[in-house]
């Protein structure tokens, strides 16, 4: 049955555990701006990883809480990100309005999917953080990855026109149409299959 975690939450954010590591929580309170992540279902606590000004979150795991990976969009529409639950946020990107985060292969590399003025790019790695432009002409996006060896990056995006484009590989691949009317996309991928 579903239990009640937290009120007053603006959007949440959800990461799947890997192996033995539980999945993760994460919310967005509603008023403040605070990001707050817990792992587990039951038990434990939720946790204020940013105290306030925080637009929109994401989150990540790998096989370990080393290789957690968290991202958000603050008020002023920069990108902080940071891997470990001990990390500091370090600021990646300007001008952003949505992201999504996965890690890639045993190894947990961080991958970034970013939106900034219906331009899609996506990165691998953490700061300094080198762009690569996926797409443009898009309002929403998604990327995924497995743990498993030979995980590869699953980029996807909807245009402006409602197209659903997705691609599996490495980052500037060839994406292919995969659904038209399309309002909103999300993916998960658990092997490179």
């Amino acid at each position: 049955p579903f239990v009640l975690r937290a009120t007053r939450v603006a959007s949440i954010a959800l990461a799947g555990g890997t192996g033995k590591a539980p999945p993760l929580l994460g919310y967005l309170q509603e008023g403040t701006g605070a990001f707050l992540v817990k792992s587990g279902v039951t038990g434990g606590r939720f946790t204020v990883v940013q105290a306030s000004g925080v637009r929109s979150i994401a989150l990540a795991e790998g096989a370990t809480a080393a290789s957690t990976l968290m991202g958000y969009v603050s008020s002023n529409g920069t990108f902080y990100a940071k891997q470990g639950p001990q990390a500091l946020w370090t600021k990646e990107s300007a001008n952003v309005t949505a992201i999504s985060v996965a890690v890639v292969g045993p190894s947990s590399t961080p991958l970034f999917g970013l939106l900034s003025a219906k331009v899609f790019y996506a990165a691998q790695g953490i700061s300094p953080m080198s762009l690569v432009k996926e797409a443009s002409g898009v309002v929403e996006i998604a990327v995924a990855a497995g743990p498993a060896p030979g995980a590869l990056p699953v980029l996807g995006y909807v245009t402006t026109k409602g197209d659903f484009e997705v691609e599996q590989g490495p980052l500037q691949g060839t994406f292919s149409v995969q659904a038209h009317g399309v309002s909103s996309v999300a993916l998960s991928s658990l092997t490179n299959s």
